[in-house]
């Protein structure tokens, strides 16, 4: 039953959610241009030159530089404004490979085992330990892989077996570049316990309405669905789906061009007034104060 269960997952992730093949992706930005990356696979953003000031979700106005590099998790909304000309390597890291495939024999924690070594109450609380985001320092090693990676994809060198390859490689000079508090640290925001499961609610949730719509798509009875769930993310799907709205929401009013009445529309609220109150009560302000501000909740 497991079995069938996970299967549907996987079809509900190609069939109803665009699941995205191009692994890899260049992109030159010039000075004052935007780069918006809509919400997909999770994600690794190398910046190979130039300065990109970016807000992501619920953080705002942060910066990377020169090879720097940036987990961008699945669900994400990603918005970049080039503060001088810039290129980029996006690298995905679609569901259906296995970070923990290419750490098999190191001596020290690495991603193979970070999610397997805590339970799914652990690395929940540890993803919500720390707020902060984690930007790495690429070293020559990286430098030299990301130069490569693009010229690969330039040339059109992309195939599925070859991107997968990149994928693993990739993780392996993560794991003998940096400590493994650094690695930790990186991929915290994609690691999961269940990935199949916790990637397909990342992509089904603003699909729905309510848990019994999640429970439905993941064919699963809401008493058992929200078994799961709890143990997955540890804590209830209906109070899951509250965080993420406030997260999207929040986004939308720092960077969106839609007006409160569309936003009020698109999210389901009865009114503007219920609107307002659930701003004021999930991200600390109205929505004019954030618009206007930027307020930080």
């Amino acid at each position: 039953m497991v079995k069938d269960v996970t299967l549907n997952y996987l079809k509900v992730l190609d069939d109803k959610f665009g699941y995205d093949h191009d692994i890899i992706q260049t992109f030159i930005v010039d000075q004052g241009e935007v780069l918006e990356i809509a919400p997909g696979d999770s994600k690794i953003l190398f910046i190979r030159n130039g300065r990109v000031n970016f807000s992501m979700s619920k953080y705002y106005e942060k910066e990377l530089d020169r090879n720097q590099m940036l987990v961008i998790p699945l669900g994400s909304n990603f918005t970049g404004v080039a503060q001088e000309r810039s290129e980029m390597v996006l690298l995905k890291i679609p569901y259906n490979i296995n970070l923990s495939g290419c750490f098999q024999g190191q001596k020290s924690r690495t991603v193979s085992n970070m999610a397997s070594a805590y339970s799914h109450k652990e690395l929940n609380e540890k993803k919500q330990s720390s707020d902060e985001l984690s930007v790495l320092d690429m070293n020559n090693l990286l430098i030299l892989y990301v130069s490569l990676l693009s010229q690969c994809s330039d040339a059109g060198l992309c195939t599925p077996q070859y991107m997968e390859i990149k994928v693993q490689e990739f993780i392996c000079i993560m794991n003998i570049s940096y400590t493994s508090q650094q690695i930790e640290n990186f991929f915290k925001p994609i690691l999961s316990s269940d990935r199949v499961f916790s990637d397909f609610i990342y992509n089904a949730y603003r699909k729905v309405k309510t848990e019994q719509d999640l429970a439905d798509l993941a064919y699963y009875s809401l008493s058992g669905f929200k078994k799961r769930f709890k143990k997955v993310f540890n804590m209830a799907p209906a109070q899951w789906l509250k965080m993420k709205k406030a997260e999207d929401i929040y986004y939308e009013l720092n960077h969106g061009q839609k007006s409160f009445k569309q936003i009020c529309e698109e999210y389901n609220f009865s009114s503007t007034s219920h609107f307002n109150t659930f701003c004021k009560k999930y991200l600390g302000a109205t929505p004019g104060i954030i618009r206007s501000s930027g307020a930080v909740r």
